[in-house]
């Protein structure tokens, strides 16, 4: 026995298809559909950027804006203590070395000294973090000088120790520097 050969559609029946094909209104939208309409709903046209002509050899006539790195944050602490304790009058009650510790054993070290001079009832806190290595960048990526320097105000506003640090600041000159931050704790309750 042989199979038939499928006979084809027939121009008429192509043309009565797709006038029911046009009359017709989904049940069910495509959720692919529905997804790109939300999107579209939701989310602004991107803007468009219109890079001026540069030829080899021109100077920039155009000055470039930046935004400010960071401002530094609110006081948080009575201004006369602050201005006290930024002038090296106030004597920390407690201090923590992390020198030549990595990030993974300054971070634990970190919480447990603020914890524990928190529960001891201590306010004023010395947090010796050094300036970093001073080494010569000749690279095409920038390299970070001093990790903990930068790591350490993060970390005291993140769970658990943001909670009991009222203030960071600088340290003064006698007490480190910029290799070392005042962080000044909350009242114990």
């Amino acid at each position: 026995m042989t199979a038939r050969r499928p006979r084809g559609v027939r121009p008429e029946e192509q043309a009565l298809w797709d006038k029911v094909r046009q009359s017709t209104v989904p049940l069910h939208q495509p959720k692919k559909q529905i997804l790109i309409d939300a999107i579209q709903s939701i989310a602004p046209e991107p803007p468009t950027f219109e890079i001026p002509a540069f030829r080899i050899g021109q100077t920039h006539a155009v000055p470039v804006t930046r935004k400010p790195v960071s401002s530094p944050p609110a006081l948080q602490m009575d201004s006369k203590s602050f201005g006290r304790m930024k002038k090296g009058k106030i004597t920390p009650e407690a201090r923590i070395d992390l020198h030549g510790m990595t990030l993974a054993q300054a971070h634990p070290a970190l919480i447990g000294f603020i914890l524990n001079a928190h529960t001891n009832g201590c306010r004023l806190a010395l947090v010796i973090t050094g300036k970093g290595r001073i080494t010569v960048d000749v690279g095409p990526i920038p390299v970070r000088k001093g990790v903990l320097k930068y790591q350490v105000p993060q970390w005291l506003r993140q769970a658990p120790i943001g909670g009991v640090v009222q203030q960071i600041s600088d340290a003064h000159a006698k007490h480190g520097g910029d290799g070392a931050l005042y962080v000044y704790l909350r009242r114990r309750r």
